[in-house]
């Protein structure tokens, strides 16, 4: 398995691309979060013929991809429907033989929304069971419940019982074992659940990088830890009066807005407006912002509400446009999953989790075609990391003959 991390430029999909249309005697399954790269697969691999599943082909996405692998085609589909391969996909795709190349990293688990205390009784009532492998299993067919939405991800098998709490793994390590040879594109992987997934069962990675080709070609090559770029200047919003609201560690985590007040919500929506639209200057086909998907709605204002993204948005080019941004969360990794890997000695770095998803989320932005951007982060933890890694990623004018001889080692 490779990982290619490589910093926000670095033509990770073109390299990818290069790859695909060189290697003509392999199958190539490519999958992305976003439809739109989808299609940009299928455009630049045109001599090889990737095909998009298509639910009106075969009755639904699912049937189309393992009608495909079945005929050997190669196949560019988005995440949301590599989560939903079965078991009968995964072993088409061993029976055929492919290549996985996964742009960006994707949510290995997640904790299904039911608290200990349910849990506790739907094992006391003998509605769920745990068998020798530690997998949760639906024991009671009558039952029609509060808890009947909770069925489908048991019975997919997939649903294990960790620390009072049903741990939903979305991508069982069988999918990725099924591929002849898995690439993921992305940036910070090792700060990423999937990290922490592959760790927790001691899958072994190669890292790879990218390089330019005199002829403007990318294509994959050695992987270098140390990566800096002359990064667009990015100006960071230093108002104490609009920062203040994030002072505390944990202002703006899930728990944060939970227990916040109709004035505390009132206040960070008044405080957006204010730095997208008088700090900032920004017109709403220039602004970007985020926050958790349940308060979108309390913070949407006039002349910004359109420019709203999920806060781990991940490759696309969709807001490439945007240079007024307003990163309104501070991330937590959920304590059910550090309590799982710390049962197997791992440690979840909490921060380098939440840098990981602000870094690509930001990277989303004009900044990705070399532009400057604006941008309100009121957490003041959120703000320390985002500062940090300006500060290790930018080239120091002292090391500037260092990244110039590299990039010209790579030609």
């Amino acid at each position: 398995m490779k990982v290619c991390d490589a910093i926000m430029g670095s033509g990770k999909t073109m390299a990818a691309i290069t790859e695909m249309n060189e290697r003509t005697d392999t199958r190539f399954v490519f999958v992305t979060p976003y439809l739109d790269e989808v299609h940009r697969i299928c455009v630049g691999c045109e001599g090889r013929r990737f095909v998009a599943p298509d639910a009106d082909v075969c009755g639904t996405k699912l049937r189309h991809f393992k009608s495909l692998v079945r005929a050997g085609r190669n196949v560019a589909c988005s995440h949301a429907l590599f989560r939903d391969y079965d078991a009968e996909a995964v072993e088409d795709i061993a029976s055929v033989g492919y290549t996985l190349i996964l742009d960006e990293s994707i949510a290995a688990m997640e904790v299904l929304p039911v608290g200990k205390k349910d849990v506790c009784l739907m094992l006391a009532s003998g509605l769920i069971q745990v068998d020798e492998r530690g997998r949760v299993i639906w024991a009671d067919d009558e039952y029609d419940g509060a808890y009947s939405v909770l069925r489908e991800p048991i019975d997919s098998g997939y649903v294990t019982l960790e620390e009072g709490r049903l741990l939903l793994w979305m991508l069982p390590l069988r999918l990725f074992e099924a591929f002849d040879e898995v690439i993921i594109l992305t940036y910070l992987f090792e700060a990423q659940p999937l990290h922490y997934y592959f760790k927790s069962h001691d899958v072994h990675l190669d890292y790879i990088g990218t390089k330019k080709d005199a002829d403007g070609t990318y294509r994959f090559a050695e992987y270098h830890a140390d990566q800096k770029m002359r990064l667009p200047q990015i100006h960071i919003l230093e108002d104490k009066k609009l920062n203040s609201i994030g002072d505390k560690r944990t202002a703006l985590s899930v728990g944060w807005y939970q227990r916040a007040s109709n004035a505390d919500i009132s206040r960070i929506a008044k405080n957006m407006y204010n730095a997208l639209r008088h700090r900032f200057g920004g017109k709403s086909v220039e602004c970007l912002w985020t926050t958790y998907v349940d308060y979108r709605r309390a913070l949407n204002g006039r002349g910004y509400s359109k420019g709203y993204s999920t806060w781990n948005m991940r490759a696309t080019n969709k807001w490439s446009d945007r240079t007024c941004l307003a990163y309104l969360v501070n991330v937590f990794p959920h304590p059910s999953l550090g309590q799982f890997f710390a049962s197997k000695g791992i440690t979840l770095d909490q921060d380098a989790w939440a840098l990981s998803g602000m870094v690509q989320w930001i990277c989303r932005s004009a900044i990705r075609r070399g532009e400057e951007i604006w941008i309100y982060v009121p957490s003041s933890r959120m703000r320390g990391l985002l500062k940090k890694w300006i500060k290790e990623v930018s080239i120091d004018p002292d090391e500037q003959d260092l990244y110039e001889n590299r990039e010209q080692s790579n030609i």
